[in-house]
């Protein structure tokens, strides 16, 4: 997904406005005609989103809250959502935000929500399957700075890299390369990165990861990540972390069909750590983090753990 700023509406492009209140309708695109109708469902029914058909063009619009607090940006997002699944079931690929009278804050939480709402996974898919994907958003309105729109691109791409990553199958992404994917986007952000191996994870005695992981052919990992500006504003690091299970059977005591269906997705919380991180140190924030990662795979092979098999951990305490 591509988020750029457009100082102007080309005639072909569709486009969705975000407008304060009525007051601000003729500073809009709409023509009168279709100004009126606003004007009259707006009262009569309490509409707040609005859908026209131009033929050459589809014409989306919404009324938002003047104060955007956390609720009502949060409408937005999911607005967007909504928004956005409307234009990809006509097969839209791009369209324009034209914000009438609202704030910065409020037009890019639409925006963020359109992004969101567009992702499609489709790597493994034909060619002839991705040519309706929504791709290009742009944003005209004239408060939003350049670096607001980075910082947000930054932001949406961190997500589409989670999603990616928790939606490929356990035979792409396995322990091992679920941490290289990690340790490649994250040193290219800036941020250090340290993958230990199954020998360091024993030397750490890190029984808890190595017995998960004895049913697997697969060694296990432990990823570190920590992006430490000099500028951090917090002398203690925030620490995050996340499980990365990146296929999980039940191992001995093997899980029913039904819920191994989506198993492959049990390392999302190592995912989504990754993501937060990733995206701090995209936008350069002025925070110290630190991510833990520990991933493998749980298999029923000759030497799965038991049920009741009893484990002491690296802290001495046992489970």
């Amino acid at each position: 997904m591509k988020i750029q700023l457009t100082d102007r509406i080309k005639p072909e492009e569709d486009f969705i406005i975000l407008v304060q209140d009525m007051e601000k309708l003729n500073q809009t695109p709409l023509s009168e005609h279709e100004q009126e109708y606003v004007r009259e469902n707006y009262i009569e029914n309490k509409k707040e989103t609005f859908f026209f058909n131009r033929l050459s063009q589809f014409v989306l619009l919404h009324f938002c809250k003047p104060e955007a607090d956390a609720s009502a940006l949060e409408k937005l997002r999911k607005k967007g959502d909504e928004l956005v699944a409307s234009l990809a079931k006509e097969k839209k690929s791009r369209a324009v935000i034209f914000a009438a009278g609202v704030d910065t804050a409020s037009a890019l939480a639409l925006a963020e929500g359109m992004a969101l709402g567009a992702y499609r996974f489709v790597k493994h898919k034909k060619p002839d399957d991705k040519q309706t994907i929504f791709h290009t958003l742009k944003i005209a309105a004239g408060s939003i700075a350049e670096e607001e729109i980075a910082a947000l691109q930054n932001l949406v791409n961190a997500c589409y890299e989670t999603r990616n990553l928790v939606n490929e199958p356990g035979n792409i992404v396995d322990a091992l390369s679920f941490a290289e994917n990690m340790r490649k986007l994250c040193s290219l952000a800036g941020a250090s990165v340290e993958v230990f191996d199954k020998n360091k994870i024993k030397e750490l005695g890190m029984e808890a990861l190595l017995t998960v992981n004895k049913g697997s052919k697969t060694e296990p990992s432990f990823t570190v990540i920590e992006w430490k500006p000099e500028n951090a504003a917090n002398q203690k690091p925030v620490v995050l972390v996340g499980k990365g299970l990146v296929f999980d059977t039940g191992g001995i005591n093997i899980k029913p069909t039904s819920g191994l269906d989506t198993m492959k997705c049990d390392m999302a919380g190592g995912a989504a750590v990754f993501g937060a991180i990733y995206a701090v140190a995209m936008n350069k924030l002025p925070l110290h983090v630190v991510a833990l990662i520990p991933a493998t795979d749980n298999r029923p092979g000759e030497n799965a753990m038991l049920p009741g098999d009893i484990i002491r951990l690296s802290n001495g305490k046992t489970v």
